[in-house]
């Protein structure tokens, strides 16, 4: 996919887990497996990664042993892809990434954060957001869901909180072209989350479009039904006239 910037400056090492490779001065290089996986994990950890953690996000099937050899190697070839400069550091929690590494989900976390404070970002970086969130199938074809769950769960996580703010933004500009567009996107990750739901509901009355609303509803209910075993909040219910007979039908 595209190069979608989020910085006033490149930099020289950028982990770029949502287009799945490692950036040096400017040049992608592409990863194996293992050592991607192993980068993606230290990259989305929230403080240094440990060994056992290591082995247990990336590697859980390997043999203890056996892990803590494999985690130990990849990081050395891992550190051997930007001689000159400090990927990796080995801490006593465990690994870190270098204090002058980017990491392009961070930098949507803090984007994410800055729009929920209501500092709006600028027009262009908005719309690059924007497309970001659009993209969310094109990570699909590029295999970022086919990482580690550790890894997947919290790029899931960070896309989706992404969406909420771009939707709410939206909202509060009254571009309810953008709204539905983001909220749509947002319900792709992940059909099973009410919010996404009532947020992609929401954009649909907006536009006055009560159909779509209604067959959203239902596909969020069967959805539950098959993989929770869980019914539909009443607040559900209510956005769209709070029948109880709405939801029983699978959807078309």
């Amino acid at each position: 996919m595209p190069a979608i910037e989020f910085e006033d400056f490149a930099p020289v090492l950028s982990v770029e887990v949502l287009r799945g490779h490692l950036t040096v001065n400017g040049q992608q290089r592409p990863l194996p497996r293992r050592e991607r996986s192993l980068l993606f994990a230290i990259a989305v950890s929230n403080g240094p990664l440990s060994q056992e953690r290591a082995h247990l996000a990336v590697w859980p099937d390997l043999e203890d042993e056996r892990a803590g050899n494999v985690v130990w190697v990849t990081a050395h070839r891992l550190r051997r892809r930007a001689p000159d400069r400090v990927l990796l550091r080995t801490t006593e929690d465990g690994y870190a990434l270098g204090d002058t590494v980017s990491v392009d989900v961070r930098r949507v976390e803090r984007l994410s954060q800055e729009l929920e404070a209501g500092r709006a970002a600028d027009e262009q970086r908005t719309t690059a957001l924007r497309m970001l969130v659009l993209g969310v199938q094109n990570y699909a074809d590029d295999g970022v869901f086919d990482l580690p769950d550790y890894v997947t769960g919290r790029v899931r996580a960070v896309l989706d909180r992404l969406a909420e703010a771009l939707t709410a933004d939206a909202r509060a500009r009254c571009d309810h072209r953008w709204s539905l567009a983001v909220a749509r996107a947002s319900y792709w990750l992940d059909p099973s989350n009410e919010d996404a739901c009532e947020q992609l509901m929401r954009a649909c009355l907006a536009t006055g479009d009560r159909g779509t609303a209604i067959s959203t509803f239902r596909r969020h209910a069967v959805v539950l039904r098959n993989e929770l075993d869980l019914e539909p909040s009443s607040a559900l219910r209510d956005l769209i006239g709070g029948s109880p007979l709405i939801g029983l039908s699978e959807p078309a």
